[in-house]
């Protein structure tokens, strides 16, 4: 029993031993992002570039993420319009985002009935290529 207790003290005076009292370099965080992203689309506007992932969408401002949103399914498409909105193809689900400075946030959702392939925007309306075919969208309904 005593040779039990006399390598447990042991095993911990070598455990203190080996861990430093102080830390070479203090650690502060940064940046507060995921860790590795999937980029499937990328659209520019201006400055910004907007990202499709397949976690979401995130909103890149030079070399910073600005912004960033968590959309249900896949998210493969993203197409801006150049007046703070983008619309987004997550699953079977067209989602207008609203840009108000760095903040992201869902205005509306329309469920395509099918994966979304592609969008395209042609003056004020709004095309979905799907698996089930084409939609045609007035994006100022």
């Amino acid at each position: 029993m005593r040779g039990r207790v006399t390598s447990v003290l042991l095993f911990l005076f070598l455990l203190l031993l080996s861990t430093p009292a102080f830390p070479q370099c203090s650690w502060t965080p940064r940046e507060s992002a995921q860790f590795r992203t999937t980029a499937l689309d990328v659209a520019v506007e201006g400055t910004l570039v907007w990202l499709a992932t397949s976690y979401g969408l995130q909103l890149l401002e030079q070399d910073r993420i600005a912004g960033a949103i968590a959309l249900p399914g896949a998210t493969r498409i993203v197409r801006p319009d150049g007046r703070g909105f983008a619309y987004v193809g997550s699953g079977s689900v067209i989602y207008v985002v609203r840009r108000d400075g760095n903040a992201l946030s869902i205005v509306r959702s329309v469920d395509a009935g099918a994966n979304v392939n592609d969008i395209e925007l042609v003056g004020s309306y709004l095309f979905a290529a799907t698996a089930n075919g084409i939609l045609h969208f007035d994006v100022f309904d």
